[in-house]
C-alpha cells in the first residue's frame, strides 16, 4: 500500500496538466489549420526545396549542395499522394501543419524535464502563442522538420536510449546546426559511463555522423570549394548584435512595435529578457548540468553559428526561441519559491504567483491577437504575389524565343510553368553601369524585363551587389526609355511590378 500510494498522487496530479497541454495544443492547432495555405506566394526557399525534391524523386543528386536533404525529401515522398497542381507545396504545407502539435508537445516534454509543470505549461503557451509559430506552420519551410528532430534528440538522450543518434543523424541532415548534437550525445554517454561502453557511443557517434561527412563530401566535389554555408561564413564576416539582439527582440515581440522600438524602452525591455533568460539558465545549469549537455550543445552551437553567419533572418532564430522563454520561466518559477522562505511568505509569494499569472495572461493575449491579426493581413499575405500574376500573365504570352529579366524568377517560373532558361536572374549578374546591363540584356537574348519597387530604399536592400543592381535598372529605366516600352502593371496594395518589353537600340 504504500508503494501503491505514492505512484497514484503524481498520476492523479499529472491529470489536469494533461488536460491542460492537450487543450492548449489543441487550440494552438486550430489556429493554425485556420491559417492553412495563407500566403499566396511561399517564401522563396521553397522553390530552392522543390527543385532537389523533383531531383530526388527521379532517382538522381539535385544540382544545388547548399540544401540538405531531409526536408526536401519528405516533401518529394509526401507529394505522390497530394491533389492538384501543386502537390510539392501542399505536401510541405502539410507537413508543417502536422508537425506544428508535435513541436509543442516536445518543447513541453522538454521543459517538464527541468521544471515544474506550471512553468513548462506557460513555456508551451508562450512558444505556441508567439508570430514566429504560426509563420512556421502556414510556410512551406524546414524549422518545424528541424526542431521536431532536434527536440526528439534531447527527449530521447534523457532517457538513455541509443534511437537518440538516429534523430540526430536525421536533424543533421536537415540543417548544419543540428550536427552539434551528435558530440554532446558522445560528451553525454562519456559523462555517465566508463570502459567499453565509452568506445560503443564513439561509434554510435560516428554512424551517425557518416552521412553528413558523406554529403560535405560531394559538396566539396560537386562544387570544387568548400560548403556554401562555410564560403559564406568565411567571405562575411556576422554580427553579435544582429542574432543575440534579434533573438531578445523576437522573444519581446508580444510588445506594441511603437513601445519597443523607442529607444529609451527598447534598451529595458531587451535587457530585462537577456536578465531574466540568463538568470534562468545559470540556474538551470546549477541544477541540472549533467543532464543538459545535449540540449546546451545544441543552443550553444546554434547561436555561435548564427553569429558568425552574415543574414539575419526572424526565421533563423525560431529554433531557440523556446529556449529563451524556458530561461525565463526557470528565474521567474525561482523568485516565486524564495518568496516563500521571506517573513510572511506564503502571503507574499500568493501576491507575487497572481501578478506573474496576470502579465502571463496579457502576454499570451497581446501575442495571440498580434499573430492571427499579421497572418490575416493583406499586405502580409500578398507578399510578393505581384509576381504570381506576373507568371500566370507570362504563361499566357510567352513564346520560345521570350526571355525574361526579373529579380524573382524562381516565382515568375513556378507560376508560369515555364522553364528556367526563359529566364535570366538578376542575381547572376554583376554590373556596374547601365551600357553594361545593355549589353548584358543583348547578349542574354532578353525580351521583357520587371521592374517592381519591392526595394524601396536601397539602404535596405539585402545586399551591396542587388543594390547595385536595382540602381542599374533603375538608371536603365529613367535614362534609356526608347529602349524599354511599358507593356503591363500589376499592383497589389503598395507592392506593384512593371513589365517592360526590351526593344534592342
Amino acid at each position: 500500500m504504500s508503494a501503491g500510494g505514492p505512484r497514484s498522487r503524481p498520476r492523479a496530479s499529472g491529470i489536469p496538466e494533461r488536460r491542460a497541454l492537450a487543450l492548449l495544443i489543441l487550440s494552438a492547432w486550430l489556429l493554425y489549420v485556420a491559417c492553412f495555405n495563407t500566403y499566396q506566394v511561399p517564401n522563396n526557399d521553397f522553390f530552392r526545396f522543390r527543385e532537389n525534391a523533383l531531383a530526388y524523386l527521379n532517382l538522381t543528386l539535385p544540382e544545388s549542395v547548399k540544401r540538405l536533404p531531409v526536408f526536401s525529401l519528405l516533401i518529394g515522398v509526401m507529394s505522390l499522394i497530394m491533389p492538384g497542381p501543386h502537390p510539392i507545396l501542399l505536401a510541405a504545407q502539410v507537413l508543417n501543419v502536422l508537425l506544428a502539435p508535435v513541436v509543442l508537445w516536445f518543447i513541453h516534454r522538454t521543459a517538464r524535464e527541468f521544471t515544474g509543470p506550471k512553468t513548462s505549461l506557460v513555456v508551451t503557451a508562450l512558444s505556441a502563442s508567439h508570430w514566429m509559430m504560426f509563420h512556421a506552420a502556414a510556410q512551406p519551410l524546414l524549422e518545424l522538420t528541424l526542431l521536431s528532430l532536434v527536440l526528439a534528440t534531447v527527449v530521447l538522450a534523457l532517457r538513455g536510449t541509443r534511437w537518440a543518434y538516429v534523430t540526430a543523424a536525421a536533424a543533421s541532415l536537415t540543417r548544419y546546426e543540428a550536427a552539434a548534437l551528435i558530440p554532446a550525445l558522445v560528451l553525454q554517454d562519456w559523462l555517465r559511463t566508463t570502459g567499453p561502453r565509452r568506445l560503443r557511443s564513439l561509434l554510435w557517434g560516428a554512424a551517425s555522423a557518416a552521412g553528413l561527412g558523406l554529403w560535405m563530401a560531394h559538396s566539396v566535389l560537386r562544387s570544387a570549394a568548400v560548403n556554401p554555408y562555410v564560403e559564406e561564413i568565411i567571405r562575411d564576416r556576422g554580427n553579435l548584435l544582429a542574432f543575440v539582439g534579434g533573438s531578445l527582440r523576437l522573444a519581446t515581440d508580444f510588445l506594441p512595435g511603437a513601445v519597443v522600438e523607442g529607444a529609451r524602452w527598447h534598451r529595458v525591455v531587451l535587457a530585462g529578457a537577456l536578465v531574466l533568460a540568463g538568470a534562468g539558465w545559470l540556474l538551470l545549469l546549477r541544477r541540472h548540468r549533467a543532464r543538459l549537455t545535449v540540449l546546451l550543445g545544441f543552443l550553444g552551437a546554434y547561436t555561435v553559428i548564427h553569429t558568425l553567419f552574415p543574414t539575419y533572418v526572424s526565421r533563423y532564430t525560431f529554433p531557440i526561441l523556446w529556449g529563451i522563454y524556458l530561461g525565463a520561466g526557470a528565474a521567474v518559477a525561482a523568485f516565486l519559491s524564495r518568496l516563500r522562505k521571506l517573513p510572511a511568505g506564503p502571503t507574499l509569494r500568493r501576491a507575487g504567483a497572481a501578478a506573474v499569472w496576470v502579465v502571463v495572461c496579457l502576454i499570451l493575449g497581446a501575442q495571440t491577437s498580434f499573430s492571427v491579426q499579421a497572418m490575416h493581413n493583406e499586405h502580409f499575405k500578398t507578399n510578393r504575389a505581384q509576381f504570381r500574376l506576373v507568371g500566370e500573365w507570362y504563361r499566357e504570352v510567352a513564346t520560345d524565343e521570350d526571355r525574361m529579366l526579373t529579380a524573382h524568377w524562381r516565382v515568375v517560373s513556378y507560376y508560369s510553368g515555364l522553364p528556367e532558361p526563359q529566364f535570366l536572374a538578376m542575381e547572376d549578374l554583376r554590373l556596374s553601369t547601365v551600357e553594361a546591363l545593355l549589353q548584358a540584356l543583348r547578349e542574354g537574348g532578353v525580351t521583357y524585363v520587371v521592374w517592381d519597387n519591392a526595394i524601396r530604399d536601397l539602404k535596405h536592400a539585402p545586399s551591396r551587389r542587388e543594390a547595385a543592381l536595382v540602381a542599374r535598372l533603375r538608371d536603365l529605366i529613367e535614362l534609356a526609355p526608347n529602349d524599354l516600352e511599358p507593356v503591363r502593371r500589376f499592383s497589389l496594395g503598395r507592392q506593384e511590378a512593371i513589365v517592360y518589353r526590351f526593344v534592342e537600340p
